[in-house]
């Protein structure tokens, strides 16, 4: 019964867009490097999706346009992440990130990062989509895989990594009342400090 259980699951998982996404942001020297204020365009993006823990969710990102379907079961969240960032940027000077977007009614998780540890503290502001979305600094929220976390202040002056999310989870198993399954678009416009 196990043998066939693992049989199952081996089967639904597609090992090869693991992978392939698992590769693309640790590609030995393989980074972006920092720009200056505007964060995207400028920074190179790759899905980072529920395949990553065993779900069928997929998405692409190409020039801006995030197109995919979410399914709920097994993860239910799709993702997109840059590279890290090197060297990281410094934006101890600035409040925020401006975030300018078009497409569907969504809520969606904006992500930091102040280091490149994969699995450390994602720096967290969930919203719904509008044509300008500002996000301040101090009202981040530290998470570790959607859990909120005690930990130190953000260091805006080393960020590392932006990513975006749709998931059906905000944070400490609370679900996202807008989220649904199914395909979604939508299009990055631009990603800039203010």
């Amino acid at each position: 019964m196990m043998l066939l259980l693992l049989a199952v699951t081996a089967a639904a998982w597609d090992i090869g867009r693991f992978a392939r996404q698992a590769w693309f942001f640790n590609q030995p020297f393989a980074a972006t490097p920092a720009p200056s204020g505007q964060l995207f365009p400028g920074t190179e993006w790759g899905p980072l999706d529920d395949v990553v823990m065993g779900g069928s969710s997929s998405s692409t990102i190409q020039d801006g346009r995030w197109r995919g379907t979410v399914i709920e079961k097994n993860g239910g969240f799709v993702g997109v992440r840059c590279r890290p960032m090197r060297p990281p940027i410094d934006a101890s000077q600035y409040t925020g990130l401006r975030v300018r977007m078009s497409g569907d009614n969504l809520r969606l998780k904006f992500v930091v990062r102040d280091d490149e540890d994969w699995n450390g503290v994602a720096w967290t502001w969930i919203f719904d989509t509008a044509e300008e979305v500002l996000l301040p600094f101090k009202d981040a929220v530290p998470t570790r895989f959607a859990r909120t976390v005690q930990t130190k202040p953000l260091d805006t002056s080393k960020l590392t990594v932006l990513q975006l999310a749709l998931s059906k989870f905000e944070f400490d198993g609370k679900l996202n009342p807008k989220f649904k399954e199914g395909p979604f678009a939508l299009d990055l416009i631009s990603i800039e400090l203010y």
